[in-house]
C-alpha cells in the first residue's frame, strides 16, 4: 500500500502503523480520544481504524496516523537534544522573595514584589508554592485586567464553580476562610487600580495573605503615590520589595549551577545577566549553547555561547 507522509511517498503496512500507534498510546499514557486529537483525526474514525474496522478511506486514515507517529518521534529526538536548565536555585534574591511571601502568609498581610523581568520572581513563587501548603499562584494577562476578569481567573485556579461575578468575591473569601492561605498574583502590572483594590478587599475581608508581583509599572498604581485615590492601596502594603537587577551572588550561583568555570565564559555570561532579561537570558543562552554543542559533538565553549546569544537575539533572550 502506497501512502504519503510528510510529502514523502512510502510503502507502509496499515497493521504496522496501527502497532506503532498503539505503542505511542501506551508510552505517552494517553487515551484513544487524546491520540485522535493529537493526530488530527475524528475520534470515531480513529477508533474504527485502530480496530481495523474502518469503512471509509483507510489510506488517508493510515497516512494521517503515520504523520502523527513520525512527528511524535521527531519531537522526541529534538526534546532529547535540548539541554535542561539546572532548575530552581535558592539564590540570595529568591530567598528574600520567599521570605516576603512567608511573612504575607503568616501575617495575612498584603505584600508587593516588584522587579524587572528575569530576576526570578515567578520561579521563587512556584518554589514557595511547592514547599508550603495552601499557597495559590494566579497569573494575570493583558486580557485579565478588570476586577471581574481577575476574580474569574482566581476562581478557575481555586476550582470554585461560581460563575456570577457579583458572587465570586464572596465565594473566594469563603474558600480561604480558616486556611491561613497565601494568594500570589503574578504579572499584577496588568491589573487596573480597581482590580488591585479588589485584591486589597480580599486581604482585608478574606483573611488571606496576598502577594502582588509584577514589573516596576505596578508601583505607580500600588505603592508609588500618596494621592487620596490610592491611599487605601498604599496603606495596605505591609512589605514591599523592589529588585531592579539580579545580585552578583545570584548570577554567580546560576553560572556555577550550569557548571561553567572558564573565566571568559563566566565574564560573558555575567554581562548577559546584567542586561535586559537578567537571569532568564543567561539561562536561555546556556540552554541553547549546550544544545548547539551537543548537536555538533563538541565540548561547550565561548563560541557556542556567542552563537546562542546571536540566535536568540535581544527579544528572544528577554522573553
Amino acid at each position: 500500500m502506497t501512502i504519503r507522509s510528510n510529502d514523502i511517498v512510502e510503502t507502509q503496512d496499515p497493521d504496522a502503523v496501527r502497532a506503532q500507534v498503539r505503542e505511542a498510546l501506551i508510552e505517552d499514557r494517553i487515551s484513544q480520544a487524546e491520540g485522535a486529537r493529537r493526530a488530527g483525526i475524528a475520534e470515531s474514525t480513529f477508533a474504527a481504524w485502530l480496530a481495523g474496522k474502518y469503512q471509509g478511506n483507510n489510506e488517508k486514515a493510515t497516512a494521517d496516523a503515520l504523520r502523527w507517529v513520525d512527528a511524535r518521534r521527531a519531537q522526541k529526538v529534538t526534546a532529547a537534544s535540548i539541554t535542561s536548565s539546572p532548575g530552581f536555585i535558592d539564590t540570595e534574591t529568591a530567598v528574600t522573595f520567599m521570605g516576603a511571601m512567608q511573612y504575607a502568609q503568616v501575617a495575612s498581610d498584603f505584600t508587593t514584589i516588584v522587579g524587572v523581568p528575569g530576576v526570578g520572581k515567578t520561579q521563587a513563587a512556584e518554589a514557595y508554592q511547592r514547599r508550603n501548603p495552601n499557597v495559590y499562584v494566579v497569573t494575570m494577562e493583558p486580557s485579565i485586567s478588570s476586577p471581574g476578569a481577575m476574580l474569574g481567573e482566581i476562581c478557575a485556579e481555586l476550582e470554585i464553580p461560581e460563575k456570577s461575578s457579583t458572587k465570586q468575591a464572596r465565594a473566594i473569601r469563603r474558600f480561604f476562610k480558616g486556611k491561613n492561605a497565601l494568594l500570589i498574583v503574578d504579572e499584577a502590572q496588568h491589573l487596573t487600580t480597581k482590580a488591585l483594590d479588589e485584591l486589597r478587599s480580599l486581604n482585608d475581608r478574606g483573611g488571606v495573605g496576598v502577594v502582588a508581583m509584577g514589573n516596576p509599572s505596578i508601583l505607580a498604581r500600588l505603592v508609588g503615590t500618596g494621592s487620596d485615590e490610592f491611599a487605601q492601596l498604599h496603606s495596605r502594603v505591609g512589605v514591599g520589595l523592589t529588585c531592579q537587577k539580579p545580585r552578583d551572588t545570584d548570577i554567580s550561583a546560576l553560572i556555577a549551577a550550569w557548571g561553567v568555570s572558564d573565566t571568559e565564559e563566566v565574564i560573558y555570561l555575567t554581562q548577559i545577566a546584567r542586561k535586559a532579561g537578567a537571569l532568564r537570558a543567561l539561562d536561555k543562552t546556556m540552554r541553547l549553547a549546550s544544545t548547539l554543542a551537543n548537536g555538533s559533538g563538541d565540548a561547550r565553549g565561548l563560541r557556542h555561547l556567542k552563537a546562542a546569544r546571536s540566535k536568540l537575539g535581544r527579544s528572544g533572550a528577554e522573553a
